[in-house]
């Protein structure tokens, strides 16, 4: 009779404690991975707002540099008597010294008459929003899309002698290239892409020891979010075999159309790793928990 009770006294503490363990167990890990979880979006939401911050801080020095070009004495006055050699002596000068890939000087209806980087002109630079807004007295900057060059920063300034204006000044910046896409690693740590549309034009992420241009976002829900309604998508996703915590924002251009996407991704592999390691710090927690309570329960 006594044996029975001590048998039942005994699974009722024990029960108890189990019980009791593992819902502390469940609850405890469920509010430490919800923790981790809002913080590593919050981090990635973090580093997109730097990303965006970083391409507006190259418009403006774009835009500071084709300034001070229009400003130069030897530019306006090039300009003023037709000097074309003069003009693309001091463009392919300026690319060196501002450290841009792109650099042409216009008259007042748009057309090319030097070049910084090509020896070609005589083409229209009109359909480009910066220029436009240069001869019609304004500065400006935008993102341009291009035949070579996909995606570009290009910023226009006015050139004037006295109140008129004479001409504009342009200077680029690819952004779809590599530079912008490793440059932009080098300061965040995170791997990050430019898409054309769905593909991908420049990405650090490598795939067989290549980068994986070329290929394509198969996310819908991605391709929903920002290439159709434009919005932000932040989220866990799995790229090429391997989990990110992701942003994706749209690229637009200077019309404000939607022609591609920026990307930045951290691996989860870091944050997965450290999740485990409290689950199982956890668990043996509320292992050892248990075996206390129940030894002294049966005491």
């Amino acid at each position: 009779m006594k044996l029975n009770i001590f048998v039942k006294v005994t699974a009722t503490v024990m029960a108890s404690v189990l019980l009791t363990s593992i819902g502390l167990f469940l609850v405890s890990n469920y509010y430490a991975r919800s923790g981790f979880e809002a913080e590593a979006k919050e981090n990635i939401k973090l580093f997109q707002t730097v990303v965006e911050k970083g391409v507006q801080g190259k418009q403006q020095n774009i835009l500071r540099a084709a300034s001070s070009l229009s400003h130069n004495p030897q530019l306006v006055q090039s300009l003023a008597s037709g000097d074309k050699a003069a003009m693309r002596a001091l463009m392919k000068h300026q690319l060196e010294l501002f450290g841009a890939e792109t650099a042409f000087v216009t008259d007042t209806k748009g057309v090319i008459l030097a070049r910084g980087h090509s020896d070609e002109a005589g083409d229209s630079a009109m359909n480009r929003k910066p220029v436009a807004d240069a001869l019609s007295g304004k500065s400006s900057a935008s993102i341009e899309r291009g035949k070579i060059v996909k995606f570009a920063l290009l910023g226009a300034y006015p050139i004037k002698q006295g109140d008129t204006v004479i001409g504009s000044v342009a200077l680029g910046q690819g952004l779809s290239g590599e530079e912008f896409v490793d440059e932009t690693k080098a300061l965040t740590g995170l791997e990050v892409t430019i898409f054309e549309g769905d593909t991908r034009l420049s990405t650090t992420i490598v795939k067989e020891g290549k980068r994986a241009t070329g290929t394509k976002m198969d996310n819908p829900k991605v391709l929903e979010t920002v290439l159709q309604k434009g919005q932000v998508f932040l989220s866990r996703n799995t790229i090429l075999g391997k989990a990110y915590e992701t942003a994706y924002w749209p690229l637009r251009d200077m019309q404000g159309k939607v022609s591609g996407m920026f990307f930045i991704g951290k691996d989860r592999k870091i944050i997965e790793d450290t999740e485990d390691k409290i689950t199982w710090a956890m668990f043996l927690a509320a292992t050892v928990i248990s075996l206390i309570m129940g030894l002294g329960g049966l005491w």
